[in-house]
């Protein structure tokens, strides 16, 4: 997004799109990554996240810092220079710690997960 307290933070999503997108709204208009004030927003309380809604963002924050994110909205700081969730997450990890790309992990985890997908594209990126 081009807008908001969180300019310039990528966002990545993995699992059920409606809380990612319930996510993202929530997200777009709220304090710079400050996590702290969702226990107390109703957009959020108001929603139920089912246990087949599952799903992980991942943010890249203007500063470089990699965060997940659960269903429960809890975020975690990972301290590394490059991450991937997901089914093939763990493949595509496997496949940069030997020196891949990005692009060619996802091409590797493609070849050896079933549900790793590049759904016709190579990238969508949404900037908040």
């Amino acid at each position: 997004m081009e807008e908001g307290p969180n300019k310039g933070t990528l966002v990545g999503t993995v699992g059920a799109p409606g809380p990612c997108f319930i996510f993202m709204h929530w997200y777009r208009h709220h304090s710079e990554h400050d996590f702290t004030e969702v226990m107390d927003d109703n957009a959020i309380l108001g929603v139920q996240i089912e246990d087949d809604e599952d799903f992980w963002i991942v943010l890249l924050t203007p500063d470089n810092k990699i965060m997940l994110v659960d269903r429960f909205f809890c975020p975690e700081e990972v301290p590394v220079q490059y991450y991937a969730v997901g089914s093939g997450g763990n493949i595509a990890l496997g496949a940069m710690d030997a020196g891949a790309t990005a692009e060619e992990a996802l091409d590797i985890a493609c070849d050896r997960d079933t549900y790793t997908s590049k759904m016709g594209r190579k990238l969508q990126v949404e900037e908040l």
